[in-house]
């Protein structure tokens, strides 16, 4: 069987003992592998989907129904969709784009993107390694975990790896690791900043600026949250631009 403009597939019953799981597969969550478990429905239960590459059946969707079927039932077959001359950068898109009543973490989706190797992500990848960074695959309280990787996103759209890098290599070369420096918000302040001002600003005099008494990443979040509501992306960037402008002749005009 095929479907229109995809790949081949059999629906075919395999033993749950065979099924390997590759790296960019996510790890199954406890809960919902015991809902299903509890409340399995084979009339209305979605086959799991694997890729038969290199002689292995291998999941790329499916996961933890196969885990509460093998609770339930041990290894006795469980019917699959699998799919034939899938290469293991497909899986991985395939996975990546997969319609999912759970959410996959972001940062999962991202390094499936970049196991599939899709240029953008990439791209986001070695700017953020270029300027000294590093983007986990998991949730990190390491101070070189760049992890708002929906922003960085959005951002190559606007201001391409290069910007991005250069808002990094601003946050770097300012405060160094400090805590909170690749905190979302100011990461996404800063990049908000630099989208208005790149060709403007020296980003010397920006460094400079920001390693004054007063200028700390906790300090840039302090001055977001003291003008009202939510600390937001545009509150961080008014806060970088009042630093930035503060005993300067030549200022910048407030766009935000």
């Amino acid at each position: 069987m095929k479907n229109p403009g995809g790949h081949e597939y059999n629906l075919i019953p395999v033993m749950p003992s065979q099924i390997r799981y590759a790296d960019y597969q996510r790890d199954g969550i406890e809960r919902h592998i015991e809902d299903i478990c509890d409340n399995y429905n084979g009339d209305v239960q979605n086959e799991p989907k694997l890729s038969y590459r290199d002689n292995v059946y291998w999941c790329f969707d499916g996961q933890q129904t196969i885990s509460a079927w093998t609770r339930k039932f041990g290894d006795v077959p469980i019917l699959c969709k699998v799919y034939s001359g899938l290469t293991y950068k497909e899986e991985a898109r395939l996975f990546a784009i997969q319609s999912n009543n759970i959410k996959i973490h972001p940062l999962k989706i991202f390094d499936s993107d970049l196991k599939s190797e899709d240029q953008s992500v990439v791209d986001i990848n070695n700017a953020v390694k270029l300027a000294g960074y590093r983007i986990p695959k998991s949730p990190s309280h390491a101070n070189d975990a760049i992890q708002c990787v929906g922003a960085l996103r959005k951002a190559y759209k606007k201001i391409g790896s290069q910007g991005i890098s250069d808002v990094l290599l601003t946050i770097r070369n300012a405060w160094g690791y400090t805590e909170f420096s690749t905190n979302a918000k100011i990461v996404e302040g800063m990049i908000k900043f630099y989208a208005i001002y790149h060709d403007a600003y020296e980003m010397k005099d920006l460094i400079s600026s920001l390693q004054k008494n007063g200028c700390m990443p906790i300090d840039i979040l302090n001055s977001a949250r003291s003008m009202g509501g939510k600390i937001s992306a545009i509150n961080i960037a008014k806060a970088i631009l009042m630093r930035y402008n503060h005993g300067r002749r030549n200022r910048l005009p407030d766009k935000l």
